[in-house]
C-alpha cells in the first residue's frame, strides 16, 4: 500500500493493528472496540494431516503474536484480553490424553 495521501494529510485508511509504521504517518486506534475481525486458516483435512495442520496454525498463531508489539496501543489493547489469544499451549501435547 502506498501511504503517499496519507503523509501528505489528504487521506486516512483503515490498517491492520500489526501494520508497520509508514513514514509520515501514525497509527492511531479507534474509540473502543468498533472493529472486529477473525484470522481463519482452512486446510484440505484430506490432504493436509492433523499434525501439519497444528504446526500450520502455530506458525500463523506465532506470526501474529510476534507482531503484537508492533503499536504500542494495539500491545495494551491485547494484553487486556487474553481470552483472544491463540491457544499456543494446547498444541504443545501437554495435558493431552
Amino acid at each position: 500500500m502506498h501511504y503517499d495521501l496519507i503523509a501528505a494529510g489528504r487521506a486516512i485508511s483503515l490498517s491492520q493493528p500489526t501494520a508497520p509504521p509508514a513514514a509520515g504517518t501514525v497509527l492511531r486506534p479507534l474509540e473502543g472496540d468498533p472493529v472486529t475481525g477473525r484470522i481463519r486458516l482452512a486446510w484440505n483435512r484430506a490432504a493436509v494431516p492433523a499434525r501439519h495442520a497444528e504446526l500450520l496454525y502455530r506458525a500463523a498463531a506465532g506470526a501474529y503474536v510476534a507482531n503484537v508489539g508492533t503499536n504500542a496501543f494495539h500491545r495494551e489493547w491485547w494484553e487486556a484480553r487474553p481470552e483472544l489469544h491463540p491457544a499456543l499451549e494446547d498444541l504443545s501435547g501437554e495435558g493431552r490424553s
